[in-house]
């Protein structure tokens, strides 16, 4: 079992990013002004949830800890607009963050930290129909949505959820 004092601040500060990068890289794939509320509520409920995919792991426990307690703390905001920069950015981050749980964490930790950071991304993608017209027709997940989470599945070297 490994905990946050396992971890140095930056590689802390990184694991804690990842997701919400995750979730961010899903928005922006197929950004819609009236979803992107619903969007991030999705993901937010979704890195919260104790009873979801980090029920069993410790380090995603206290990671959801440390989440609730810098809520309120200022984000940086990126240094830049370009959205394919942000995207390799995000990418590069998620890497480094599953490289960090590999070193440090238990295999079973590992895994779980990426579950945990796909299923926030997973519940993003879903939490609204895309080409709706008041919530009739459309499809649950977009095709550019999919491609964003095949990108993080990547990034975590995990397998493609699609």
């Amino acid at each position: 079992m490994t905990r946050r004092d396992d971890y140095s601040a930056d590689e802390w500060g990184q694991l804690l990013a990842a997701p919400r990068v995750a979730g961010a890289l899903v928005v922006v794939a197929d950004l819609h002004v009236t979803g992107v509320l619903g969007e991030f509520t999705a993901l937010a409920m979704a890195l919260t949830d104790r009873e979801g995919d980090g029920a069993d792991n410790d380090l995603v426990q206290s990671l959801i800890d440390s989440m609730a307690e810098t809520l309120d703390d200022e984000q940086d905001d990126p240094d830049t607009q370009d959205l394919d920069e942000l995207r390799e950015t995000a990418r590069a981050l998620l890497r480094a963050a599953a490289a960090i749980v590999d070193a440090t964490a238990t295999p079973t930790e590992a895994a779980g930290y990426r579950r945990w950071v796909l299923g926030g991304a997973t519940a993003t993608a879903e939490a609204r129909k895309e080409s709706a017209f008041l919530g009739i027709g459309g499809e649950r997940v977009s095709a550019d949505e999919r491609d964003a989470l095949t990108d993080i599945a990547d990034a975590l070297g995990v397998p493609d959820p699609a």
